[in-house]
């Protein structure tokens, strides 16, 4: 074998024991350590980086043998060792794909949904109400698009996360289109507007981890006379880069859903998590099981990494009770921020 083939070769394994390792750490996850909870993130890079290696290896060693076979001084013992640490690895990445899609399976179209669809000419449009969650990102100064965009599409419902004065500004068209609103601009990308064509019941600014995250929460008035509870939350990241800890992202996430149990009626949580559709939700909700993630059943919708195409993964939510199904889920274009638009239609049960 020739030397550049024993250095891809080598390569390929050293590669290929990195993801392994990689896959295994990310089992843990653990909110408390950063540096392993960021192994939960790219998964689908992962996977696919996985599924090459195996396939590069196995063609690889294919032509190695062929050149082994033809090489009389190989002995028996270095075969036999040598065929045993070959299939260990070819285990071990085989192992890493099958868990990794483990992980993934719940976001594709193969999986049952967990919110159930529903028609548009069945939607009761007076029980429906459509959300638009949108990470502008503070220093993003491309507004045109996001207007335009929020123009024709015509939600009922807008969460601009990220916005600072100067946002709060450029979003005045907005403003003077929707009747009612929520605002709290920041300038540590944690600021929050929420425009409602609907009315707003008991709305409050509240701060569940640290004085410098704010959440939204409101009862929203439906045009058929019901109400729902509607959550914005954009809690703080898994890294030492922001206010707070990762223990306050938690609890942030944990009092709302105890929130939504505690009033026991229709709830939508919404916002950008900063974290991954896979994580253990439901662990940080509280474990209620009363919230469910539109995107299982439909799709992985990676909304975070608009401007690389490959390191992309879901960060931005619409979480519902069972009292709804879903009209419409939709990621939309890129308008100048990190974050694609996350769309949700959503329709009340009878």
């Amino acid at each position: 074998m020739s030397d550049t083939r024993k250095f891809f070769f080598y390569l390929l394994i050293l590669l290929g024991t990195l993801l392994i390792l990689a896959t295994l750490g990310s089992l843990v996850a653990d909110e408390q350590w950063w540096w392993v909870k960021v192994l939960d993130f790219p998964r689908i890079q992962v996977l696919i980086a996985l599924v090459m290696v195996l396939v590069l290896f196995l063609l690889v060693q294919k032509d190695r043998d062929r050149h082994m076979d033809e090489d009389r001084y190989i002995t028996r013992d270095r075969e036999d060792k040598g065929g045993i640490w070959k299939a260990s690895f070819i285990v071990g990445l085989v192992a890493a794909v099958v868990l990794q899609c483990i992980y993934l399976y719940p976001y594709t179209g193969m999986a049952e949904e967990q919110v159930g669809s529903v028609a548009e000419e069945a939607a009761d449009p007076d029980a429906t109400v459509s959300v638009l969650v949108v990470n502008v990102k503070m220093h993003n100064r491309e507004s045109v698009g996001l207007l335009r965009m929020i123009d024709e599409l015509n939600p009922d419902v807008v969460l601009a996360i990220e916005p600072n004065a100067w946002w709060e500004d450029v979003l005045e068209p907005v403003d003077e289109k929707y009747a009612y609103g929520m605002e709290h601009p920041l300038g540590n990308t944690y600021g929050m507007i929420l425009y409602s064509k609907f009315p707003l019941r008991d709305p409050e600014i509240l701060f569940l981890s640290t004085d410098s995250v704010p959440s939204f929460h409101t009862g929203l008035e439906l045009p058929g006379g019901r109400t729902v509870k509607f959550h914005g939350v954009h809690p703080t990241t898994p890294f030492p880069s922001g206010p707070g800890t990762v223990e306050d992202r938690e609890v942030a996430l944990v009092k709302v859903g105890q929130m939504v149990t505690n009033t026991a009626v229709p709830a939508i949580v919404a916002g950008d998590f900063n974290d991954v559709s896979w994580a253990q939700r439901e662990r940080l909700f509280d474990g209620a099981g009363l919230l469910h993630d539109t995107r299982v059943g439909r799709g992985i919708y990676p909304t975070f990494g608009a401007k690389n195409p490959i390191m992309r993964w879901p960060l931005d939510y619409v979480y519902v009770t069972e009292d709804f199904g879903v009209v419409a889920l939709e990621r939309l274009p890129d308008f100048g921020s990190d974050h694609f638009p996350f769309y949700a239609k959503l329709s009340l049960k009878p």
